[in-house]
């Protein structure tokens, strides 16, 4: 008997060590999939999305309210920003969040800024790749309400290349709070 239950131990503990290396995947990432530019032209303004693969787009993206996952994935932007958009890649309208993306502007012309915000902007896991005049830029084109109401988070992101990593645009408004944790900024 004493014998038996040994053997079940060790059995039990051979299965539950086997257990601890199988590995877990990792959950799909929420909203709808983005697997190249024509699809990423579509997205819908107030949508959730998220990359399934690496792309290239030519033309500015403007007033995204959304979450956008990279799912650790690039967006190469190539074309050439000439717009009344402050000259921006991407500009978010309002609440919206970035997460765990890579962002290459090397082979872009004109580019003055990278991102700008109007209201909330929440970003974790950002990596800007090239050079533009700013990285982030907050409070783009907002009112004093609008900004008493703003809340920027930037976290575990790597801002180089920009000469001013993160800024304000509407100097000396107020904005409900600006929170940036653990980032890169040269």
């Amino acid at each position: 008997m004493k014998r038996t239950i040994s053997i079940l131990v060790i059995v039990a503990m051979m299965l539950a060590s086997l257990l601890a290396i199988v590995p877990v995947s990792a959950a799909e990432p929420e909203g709808t999939p983005v697997k190249n530019a024509k699809e990423f032209a579509a997205m819908d303004a107030t949508g959730t999305y998220y990359l399934a693969d690496d792309i290239t787009i030519s033309a500015p993206y403007a007033d995204f309210k959304g979450t956008l996952d990279g799912n650790g994935h690039t967006i190469k932007f190539t074309g050439t920003v000439n717009d009344n958009n402050w000259n921006t890649i991407f500009r978010f309208e309002e609440n919206a969040t970035v997460n765990n993306l890579t962002i290459d502007i090397s082979g872009a012309t004109g580019a003055q800024r990278v991102i700008s915000a109007k209201k909330s902007l929440t970003v974790d896991g950002l990596t800007i790749l090239g050079a533009a005049k700013h990285g982030i830029v907050f409070g783009e084109g907002a009112s004093a309400a609008d900004l008493a109401e703003t809340e920027i988070v930037i976290t575990n992101s790597d801002l180089n290349g920009t000469r001013r990593a993160i800024s304000d645009n509407e100097g000396g408004k107020d904005v409900k709070s600006v929170t940036i944790t653990n980032n890169t900024l040269k």
